[in-house]
């Protein structure tokens, strides 16, 4: 789902672009859900990069807890715990491609080239 949102902003956000390009009053029309579009591929790619430092910093800290003066059954489950925060979390799109700030700006870039080319078909 998260691929086909994605490319939706890729196919969406190009497709404005060229309107928005057309003239003043097509700018007028289409501008503001132009900005829009943009403002949500920018909260989402945002979000899961936040995810990602953050569960980075969860690491460091599950390290910095006393768990040697702990129950012995909190100490296995303290363990449990650091085994799990080994691997940080990344949201990928088809278990492929880790979705971030760095998607968004290869999204922003085909866009605009996408947006140049069909500009060139007139």
């Amino acid at each position: 789902m998260l691929a086909f949102n994605y490319m939706y902003h890729l196919f969406s956000f190009t497709l404005l672009l060229v309107e928005c390009m057309q003239g003043k009053d097509a700018l007028m029309w289409y501008g503001p859900l132009t900005i829009v579009t943009l403002a949500q591929l920018m909260q989402l790619s945002i979000t899961f990069e936040v995810v990602g430092s953050e569960s980075e910093k969860l690491k460091d800290e599950a390290y910095c807890i006393p768990w040697e003066s702990m129950s012995l059954s909190n100490q296995q489950a303290m363990m449990f715990f650091l085994k799990r925060v080994q691997t940080p979390i990344r949201v990928t799109a088809i278990s492929m491609k880790a979705v971030g700030v760095q998607t968004m700006g290869g999204i922003l870039k085909t866009c605009f080239a996408y947006c140049a080319f069909l500009r060139s078909l007139k």
